[in-house]
């Protein structure tokens, strides 16, 4: 860490009140979340000098998430529901797909995990499933009945263990994966006789929780020279941090006047030292799911122990804000600054909390199809092999909602 030779005669940078911080206790696990301490001095000048951005998971309003359903996924799903003789316990296994251009979520179900267990193996064991899956790949609860047993307690239920996977996962310093922000489940009901009749379901539960990107003027954030910034600020220089997305801390270096510390995003400083902010790198767009993912990490990440606020007072309410660097792979080196702000904090000049709220999607259909499918039918559909696509709708109403509002409640982190 480079230090400054004045460094003994400089007034403290940031003023921790102890009268003024208040925990917040999480009801999941019972961490507790100090609120940010306010910073004496800006490190940046927040005067816009361009439009805001908004960042949200699903960022095009019009263009909700959709799933691809493999054929041969689905078939094999049958297969094995009515023609085993053990006990079947049986998952998808997706990956989720963001359009470059669209930010839209798809979600694909390529293959299937199952375990057979006998009805007196099954006591004496913990996980159906082991975990298998491959890098970028997660599992999809299916509930295969062959009656409708959906109750509006398992729905509840199901909420509960998205959210309390959502939120655990959002509190980690896991790398980031998109697809960890979300929950997704299903259903399937099916029969074969006189022919293979079935109805699938999926249920998908995603953050709502949006951000406010704030162009900034460059000229008044100072970064200390290291090799990190030298890596992200030439243009032929370390290609992993140009090429793939990369997300790091900015911290207050503790002898240097309001100058910015690179820090990556696994490197222990970050846990340690005073933090104002991210830096991003190798994504062509920063309007991006991405971005958004290292925003929502920054706020909510119980390791990060000091998260400094600007204390911007606006309409006597103190907005908690925070900078964003980003070196996207087609400016040549050249840094973009942001101020940040979350649109769904709820904060003020005394204590800080991040509420994560929900968005609720569904989408359904019935597939038919002779059984067994024959070479001789005249019906075109029947060996197309063609995968099944899902359009997934928001959910406002209803009994999965009011179990969605159910669950919500109290659940501040």
């Amino acid at each position: 860490m480079l230090q400054s030779d004045k460094a003994t005669t400089l007034p403290p940078l940031w003023s921790i009140d102890r009268k003024m911080t208040r925990q917040i206790t999480s009801h999941e696990n019972g961490t507790s979340i100090s609120s940010s301490p306010l910073l004496s001095s800006p490190v940046w000048d927040s005067t816009p000098i361009g439009k805001s951005i908004y960042l949200r998971l699903c960022q095009c309003e019009q263009l909700s998430p959709q799933l691809i359903l493999e054929d041969k996924v689905f078939r094999s799903a049958i297969r094995l529901q009515h023609g085993s003789t053990y006990l079947t316990q049986l998952k998808f296994v997706g990956t989720l797909i963001i359009d470059d251009e669209t930010q839209r979520l798809t979600y694909v179900i390529d293959r299937l995990q199952l375990s057979d267990l006998t009805k007196n193996e099954i006591n004496n064991h913990h996980s159906l499933l082991p975990n298998k899956q491959l890098n970028g790949e997660f599992l999809i609860s299916i509930r295969c009945d062959n009656k409708n047993s959906t109750t509006t307690n398992s729905v509840s239920n199901l909420i509960q263990e998205g959210m309390k996977i959502i939120e655990t996962y959002c509190r980690s310093s896991l790398p980031i994966e998109l697809h960890q922000f979300s929950f997704l489940h299903g259903q399937m009901l099916s029969r074969l006789s006189p022919s293979i009749n079935a109805d699938l379901s999926f249920d998908l539960l995603t953050i709502k929780n949006s951000f406010k990107l704030t162009p900034i003027n460059s000229e008044y954030v100072q970064i200390l020279p290291t090799a990190l910034l030298k890596n992200l600020s030439s243009s032929t220089g370390n290609g992993v941090y140009i090429n793939q997305p990369h997300f790091g801390y900015c911290g207050l270096d503790r002898m240097s006047k309001n100058k910015i510390l690179l820090i990556l995003e696994n490197d222990p400083q970050a846990c340690a030292l005073p933090l104002v902010g991210i830096w991003i790198s190798g994504i062509v767009d920063v309007q991006c799911a991405f971005v958004w993912a290292a925003c929502l990490r920054y706020c909510m990440n119980s390791s990060l122990k000091q998260r400094l606020r600007t204390g911007v007072n606006i309409n006597n309410i103190t907005q908690q804000s925070f900078l964003l660097a980003c070196y996207l792979s087609t400016s040549r080196g050249q840094c973009d600054f942001y101020e940040v702000n979350s649109m769904t904090t709820n904060s003020t000049s005394s204590s800080s909390s991040f509420i994560i709220d929900y968005d609720l999607w569904t989408c359904s259909k019935k597939i038919i199809m002779p059984n067994p499918p024959t070479s001789h039918s005249h019906d075109t559909n029947v060996n197309t092999q063609l995968p099944y696509d899902f359009e997934f709708k928001h959910v406002y109403d209803g009994p999965k909602m009011h179990a969605l509002l159910g669950a919500h409640t109290g659940n501040i982190i």
